[in-house]
C-alpha cells in the first residue's frame, strides 16, 4: 500500500485543506449560518491560504447553483 503513496507538499496540503473548508463553508452558508462564522473557518486556515480559501468558496457556491439550480 505505501508503495502506491505519493508525497505533497506543503502547500499542496494546506491547499487541500483549504479546499475542504471551503466546500464547509459552502455547506454553512446553504444552512443559512451567518457569514462570521463562516469567516470563523477562513481566520482558521494559514495567511497564504486565506484568499484561495474565499476562491474556492465561491466555485463551490456556483457549482452548487448550478447543479441544482439554487438561487
Amino acid at each position: 500500500m505505501i508503495e502506491n503513496f505519493v508525497p505533497l507538499s506543503v502547500e499542496e496540503q494546506q491547499r487541500i485543506t483549504a479546499d475542504m473548508a471551503a466546500f464547509h463553508a459552502m455547506c454553512l452558508s446553504l444552512d443559512g449560518t451567518p457569514e462570521h462564522k463562516i469567516s470563523e473557518l477562513e481566520r482558521e486556515q494559514p495567511v497564504a491560504m486565506r484568499q484561495y480559501i474565499w476562491q474556492r468558496l465561491h466555485y463551490w457556491q456556483l457549482l452548487c447553483r448550478n447543479a441544482f439550480s439554487l438561487s
